[in-house]
């Protein structure tokens, strides 16, 4: 009977699907289980009997691109993902789309909508980054009952990703260029790999420097992929955060103003910083260069040091699926292995110096896991005890 709906199997599949009259749409409702298993289909229909009978389940006629919007950004809020790069492609999709109802975007409107956008002068890696999203829209409303297919979208060709590396002599050339300021954080980008904007430039001295460890470190929920990180303080590397500290520490006592930041200037949190990134970057003759570029230099880097991929990867943050399933967090022990691999990876680093600037010097510094970390000076790590407590 119409109001009790019911299950069935597509000719050739082996998945259950749901067909459920819609009485004030006047039409069925079909939908895929994505379940060969009959009890859990019979929930499901269930489930979305319930929906159309309290109207929850909105008419496919009255979904509109709104409706679409609303679910993407409540899914971006509920995932914590970042709002901003959303907003950016929907500054394209809106005016487009603004009015259309769902049942009428398909793949036709999806190829309207990319000619505008290359007349426009649009690149193709932007209008399909645009049109996932668009994707995205349609798979939480399938999901949610809300209509019954996603349209297929087709994406364009788009040129190889970003291959370029920061060779030693180049990036001494860019440090010497940059302002006095931006050379630690840079300095310790070519290092690490981490990303500048989201990962280094959010360190706190006083919550991210594992000061009894030897490790900087990111908590999770603070990277890209929600994994936490960390990076073994390499001599180079702990020469950097320890000037870092004393800076930070020095111009708190002088100005009696608190600065959480590890990476600063004069106190200020560094926020834009591309003006003097690509002003250094023309000067020292490598024009068009990105700080993403010092990702695929660390990762490079690691591995000429002898340093396994598997480390390599969780170092700088290079996780494929597969490996962010098998390994949930970083094994020190299994980093310690290779203890006199990365110290010969600081010596490299340390070989850059900083634009000609000597850091203070590294004495004091006391040897951990074999060699490869240190552990900071212990008048440095009371100070920093001090300032926590």
């Amino acid at each position: 009977m119409r109001g009790d709906g019911r299950i069935f199997k597509p000719k050739g599949s082996t998945i259950w699907h749901t067909a459920v009259w819609i009485p004030y749409e006047h039409r069925e409702w079909r939908q895929s289980t994505s379940t060969d298993n009959e009890r859990k289909a019979r929930a499901i229909l269930r489930e979305r009997l319930v929906s159309v009978q309290n109207r929850l389940h909105i008419p496919s006629s009255r979904f509109a691109y709104e409706n679409l919007r609303e679910l993407i950004g409540l899914d971006y809020q509920a995932n914590r993902r970042k709002l901003k790069a959303l907003k950016i492609r929907l500054l394209h999709l809106d005016p487009f789309f603004k009015g259309w109802r769902a049942m009428d975007i398909g793949t036709e409107a999806a190829t309207r909508y990319t000619v505008q956008r290359q007349d426009e002068g649009a690149s193709n890696a932007s209008i399909n980054r645009e049109l996932s999203v668009l994707g995205r829209m349609f798979t939480l409303a399938v999901q949610q009952g809300k209509v019954a297919i996603r349209p297929y979208f087709p994406k364009l060709k788009e040129a190889d990703a970003r291959s370029g590396f920061f060779e030693a002599e180049d990036f001494r050339c860019v440090l010497r260029e940059l302002p006095t300021y931006l050379q630690p954080v840079m300095l310790t980008a070519y290092i690490t790999g981490w990303r500048v904007p989201s990962e280094l430039l959010t360190r706190k001295w006083r919550k991210h420097i594992d000061v009894e460890n030897g490790w900087l470190r990111l908590e999770p929920g603070e990277t890209k992929s929600g994994q936490g990180r960390m990076f073994p303080l390499i001599p180079a590397l702990r020469e950097i955060v320890a000037h870092q500290v004393r800076l930070s520490i020095t111009f708190e006592r002088e100005t009696g103003k608190e600065v959480p930041w590890l990476f600063h200037n004069q106190g200020h949190r560094i926020v834009n910083y591309y003006p003097a990134w690509h002003r250094a970057c023309e000067a020292a003759g490598v024009a068009g260069r990105i700080p993403h570029d010092f990702r695929r230099t660390a990762y490079r880097n690691l591995i000429r040091a002898g340093v396994p991929k598997q480390i390599a990867m969780m170092l700088v943050g290079h996780e494929t699926e597969s490996m962010a399933k098998r390994y949930s967090i970083l094994d020190e022990g299994l980093v310690t292995e290779f203890a006199g691999r990365l110290h010969g990876l600081g010596k490299l680093s340390e070989s850059l110096g900083l634009g000609g600037q000597k850091l203070e010097a590294a004495s004091g510094f006391e040897p951990l896991n074999g060699g490869f970390a240190v552990r900071l000076p212990a008048a440095l790590r009371g100070s920093i005890r001090a300032e926590v407590s």
